[in-house]
């Protein structure tokens, strides 16, 4: 998917690797698409959790709907873990 941003310090880059925020590894913690996208990030080496809001304007229309989709897929990953 490649970079992301969503403001002037925050930089959100996912790909095969995982999540990263200024170039540190993130975990995922929460991701909300409605009524903006909200991510909560947790870095890996300090547990620091910060949360990120992406409106449409901050990003391009087709990384905003790609993060979207990115929601969906996971979240309907992280059931069929669950399930099996």
């Amino acid at each position: 998917m490649g970079l992301l941003r969503a403001s002037k310090s925050n930089d959100i880059t996912f790909n095969e690797q995982g999540w990263f925020l200024n170039g540190q590894p993130q975990a995922l913690v929460y991701f909300a698409s409605w009524p903006w996208l909200t991510l909560q990030l947790k870095d890996q080496s300090t547990s620091h959790v910060k949360t990120i809001r992406v409106l449409r304007g901050q990003v391009s229309h087709e990384n905003y709907w790609k993060l979207s989709l990115l929601f969906r897929v996971q979240f309907s990953q992280g059931i069929k873990k669950g399930l099996q």
